[in-house]
């Protein structure tokens, strides 16, 4: 039976180097600060744990790749080396169609981007990009057919079908991103008060002189 790999860029490469010019320019802002004004309080420690987790985050979206692997039982999903959402499964008898659609990014009603993706959704309503960006409709709906015809090779089962879908997405999948988001969001805050705590603990060790002033 067949077999399909698609193997695509977690996030379009411009995105990364963005965030990265925006990164060395807080660590630039930070070293500066440190070593001109090092007394000021409170110091670089406070936002350091929170720069951190930052720092991973632009990292895997430089690096990171989103592999899924197509066969007549399902697919899995997972986007790596580095962890910011776990793996996906879906099993070939809870998946509803193959699907196509038209994304469209705006900005203030400014048109940013334009593209097509291809995948599939499940009977609960997730839906999962695959195979993605392409430029026209025809090229969606080509690797849309070809996701289906993988799935279609088990015996017994149903035929899948290709449909067109909206651009938003069901309300299973928009929990299921607000709930990444969630736990991202989350993080961050643990790491600010990671990074006030880390600040404290340093005063204590290392307290600030106090001039003392005499009374005659």
């Amino acid at each position: 039976m067949e077999k399909l790999q698609v193997r695509q860029r977690w996030m379009p490469l411009p995105w990364g180097a963005i965030t990265l010019a925006i990164m060395l320019v807080f660590a630039a802002t930070g070293i500066y600060s440190t070593i001109y004004y090092p007394d000021d309080k409170p110091s670089i420690r406070v936002i350091m744990p929170m720069y951190a987790l930052a720092v991973y985050i632009v990292f895997a979206l430089i690096i990171n790749w989103r592999t899924t692997v197509v066969t007549p039982r399902g697919l899995s999903l997972s986007v790596w080396p580095l962890i910011v959402r776990p793996p996906r499964h879906l099993t070939r008898v809870n998946i509803r169609h193959c699907y196509t659609r038209k994304v469209s990014i705006y900005d203030d009603g400014t048109l940013l981007e334009s593209y097509y993706s291809a995948g599939v959704q499940s009977i609960r309503g997730e839906q999962i990009d695959i195979s993605t960006p392409h430029s026209t409709a025809e090229q969606a709906l080509k690797a849309a057919t070809r996701i289906a015809n993988v799935l279609n090779q088990a015996p017994g089962q149903t035929p899948i079908q290709v449909r067109q879908v909206e651009q938003l997405p069901e309300v299973v999948e928009i929990l299921m991103t607000l709930a990444i988001v969630g736990f991202w969001l989350a993080l961050f805050i643990a790491a600010v008060f990671v990074g006030f705590e880390w600040e404290v603990q340093s005063e204590l060790v290392h307290p600030i002189p106090q001039t003392q002033a005499s009374n005659t």
